[in-house]
């Protein structure tokens, strides 16, 4: 069996097309299964524009589309749904939802059969300089194998404009950097 290294973003474009936008009013009223596959913006009430951000989103996903030109998509429908000017939430928007999309398809890849076989640990990486958060800082650097449950709940990003990723590891990189003996008992937001 052989793994071919993807060239383009389908699996990150998958997992974001599966998400389902919704106005913040129907968000409120499902369960927190439910929640976590749900694409909504908090303080819009238009489905039409919630809708609107979330095919932005998708093109950004798709084709590489910088924050730059994203705003200046959705800038004013979000203006408007606000009542004002917003720069760093559209920036939170899209960067959030960008790297959730880059992870959870980088999520996908890593668990391939074949891939697991040769590199069955993940390293939590955390981009380390003066914005990191907490609770990035303290993850960094945590070595388990893929399988362990700690990552049901510790998949970056963990909060807004998080930065972090998972590096999947070789059994010798894992044990020269050092399994982890616990796991860091950090709540994620």
């Amino acid at each position: 069996m052989t793994w071919t290294v993807p060239t383009d973003y389908d699996e990150a474009v998958a997992w974001f097309r599966s998400r389902l936008d919704l106005t913040d009013e129907e968000f409120e009223t499902i369960d927190s299964e439910a929640r976590r596959k749900a694409f909504t913006i908090a303080d819009v009430a238009q489905l039409d524009i919630v809708d609107q951000v979330w095919q932005a989103l998708e093109r950004a996903i798709s084709n590489g589309t910088t924050l730059e030109d994203f705003a200046a998509e959705i800038g004013s429908a979000l203006a408007g749904a606000w009542g004002r000017d917003d720069p760093h939430r559209i920036e939170t928007i899209f960067r959030t939802n960008v790297q959730k999309a880059y992870n959870r398809g980088r999520w996908k890849q890593q668990h391939d059969p074949v891939v697991q076989v040769l590199r069955p640990y993940y390293m939590y990486d955390a981009l380390l300089d003066s914005r990191t958060s907490d609770v990035c800082n303290e993850l960094n650097g945590t070595v388990l194998p893929i399988e362990d449950p700690f990552w049901s709940s510790h998949l970056p990003p963990v909060h807004h404009r998080c930065r972090s990723s998972l590096r999947n590891l070789t059994e010798k990189q894992a044990k020269r950097r050092g399994i982890s003996e616990a796991r860091p008992e950090v709540d994620v937001p």
